[in-house]
């Protein structure tokens, strides 16, 4: 938690909701200072992507003055981005390689799983395992023109875009102190538009996996299964 000194809100988007939670750092604790959620109206975010930027900020601005038990009034934000619009992978590496070369082959790496240009995302890694041959690499990112967008609006209501994050890390975060270290887990997140899927072992991820059949598919097949 040395991403921050004093407090942070975290903001997650969908394209039926959005959901905030203020955190605080307070004696080495964090602290859940306020939480808020509410449902989107149809056509504010239409597959991950803004659509109706007057209403959203006006959302934003709800969201964060009505949470509880009392208004988050930090600027300081970390976006947690629309699974959809997140593309992730796991590189494997030659153990000796360092971080800058692994960052420099995933200039070109990245292109062949990704259906953009390097230079049209934002994007990061972060080493998750390494053996006796090899280092596991996870690869995130997003386009340019979603995240700018969303920083836009934030930037707007006068709060500050600090963190970028995406729903594999934050779904790690949120289960890890629930898992016992030494065995293996299957964590599914099921969204509307997508289902993540996780196996955590050793508090590393060891396998993600994201599908874009989300939530309304699986209802809409389960429902068609059932009257068969």
């Amino acid at each position: 938690m040395n991403f921050f000194q004093k407090t942070i809100i975290g903001i997650d988007f969908n394209d039926y909701y959005a959901q905030l939670v203020e955190i605080s750092l307070k004696d080495g604790k964090v602290i859940l200072e306020s939480y808020n959620r509410t449902v989107l109206p149809l056509e504010v975010i239409r597959h991950g992507e803004i659509v109706d930027d007057k209403r959203f900020k006006e959302i934003l601005v709800s969201l964060l003055s009505t949470a509880n038990p009392k208004p988050a009034t930090s600027k300081n934000i970390a976006i947690v981005f629309p699974s959809g619009k997140v593309f992730t992978h796991i590189f494997k590496f030659p153990r000796n390689l360092e971080d800058d070369d692994i960052k420099k082959s995933l200039e070109f790496e990245a292109e062949t799983v990704i259906p953009f240009i390097i230079s049209d995302v934002y994007w990061d890694f972060t080493i998750l395992e390494t053996d006796d041959k090899s280092k596991y690499v996870l690869f995130v990112s997003i386009t340019k023109s979603i995240a700018d967008k969303y920083c836009g609006m934030l930037e707007d209501i006068d709060v500050v875009p600090l963190i970028f994050g995406v729903d594999v890390e934050a779904l790690k975060c949120s289960a890890i102190s629930q898992l016992k270290t030494d065995e293996a887990f299957l964590v599914i997140d099921i969204n509307a538009f997508s289902i993540n899927y996780l196996i955590i072992k050793n508090s590393i991820i060891k396998h993600a996996f994201s599908s874009s059949n989300g939530a309304i598919e699986l209802i809409e097949e389960l429902s068609k299964a059932n009257s068969s």
